[in-house]
């Protein structure tokens, strides 16, 4: 049984999408995907066509990274929200963006960190994060027009992970990776999910191109009045 349902949901059905949202594409995935790449990717490719597009990459400091891979139980409740509210900002950004005429991809979904927090709720601080999370989702619902859910085993990510070779990265294990898949896998189903909800093997690297390619209603930029 999902968490969700039994501690807090992130589906609150007395929200209602802001419109923006609709001219709002997240890149989504667990660490080491590839969701950054995409991201600028799919901008480029865009705007190559005529499509007016702003990539939001993922928005966090080096200092939190290296901070919380020092010790994670210590400082497990601070960089969740520190990351937490980065997203959002970020959401807001990017509906500032879509209000000057702009079409936004951005790299994850802000809600994918209550699933991150229940992979850590060996922390007892995360029970706190979860309480104050549940208060931003309430206050900026977000429905994007579609999450685009990379998709590649631990093995792979653990592997891309290696070879970017960030210092604060190296204590990322096999197991932690393995914590988190699973965790998104129980608890993903609670996510109000967005209009369009695709799935992309990312074992190997895809191209920009072929994703715009296959997927062309979704990356049409839509007039919001």
């Amino acid at each position: 049984m999902s968490l969700f349902s039994d501690r807090m949901s992130v589906n609150d059905d007395d929200t209602l999408p802001d419109p923006r949202d609709d001219n709002i594409v997240v890149v989504d995935g667990t660490i080491g995907v590839g969701k950054t790449n995409l991201v600028r990717e799919l901008a480029k490719e865009l705007n190559r066509r005529g499509v007016p597009t702003v990539a939001i990459p993922e928005s966090m400091d080096k200092w939190m990274l290296d901070l919380f891979y020092s010790d994670t139980a210590r400082y497990a409740y601070i960089f969740q929200m520190e990351v937490f509210h980065g997203r959002w900002v970020s959401v807001m950004k990017a509906r500032e963006l879509v209000g000057q005429g702009k079409f936004v991809v951005m790299d994850t979904d802000p809600r994918r960190d209550i699933i991150f927090a229940y992979a850590n709720l060996d922390f007892d601080t995360m029970n706190e994060y979860l309480v104050a999370a549940r208060g931003y989702i309430r206050r900026y619902d977000f429905v994007p027009r579609a999450r685009l859910n990379l998709m590649a085993s631990v093995d792979i990510c653990l592997g891309r992970i290696r070879s970017r070779d960030r210092v604060c990265e190296r204590t990322i294990s096999k197991s932690y990776l393995e914590t988190l898949d699973s965790s998104f896998k129980i608890h993903s189903r609670a996510m109000r999910p967005a209009a369009h909800e695709i799935k992309l093997d990312w074992n190997a690297f895809g191209s920009a191109k072929s994703v715009v390619n296959d997927n062309p209603s979704i990356f049409t930029h839509h007039h919001i009045c």
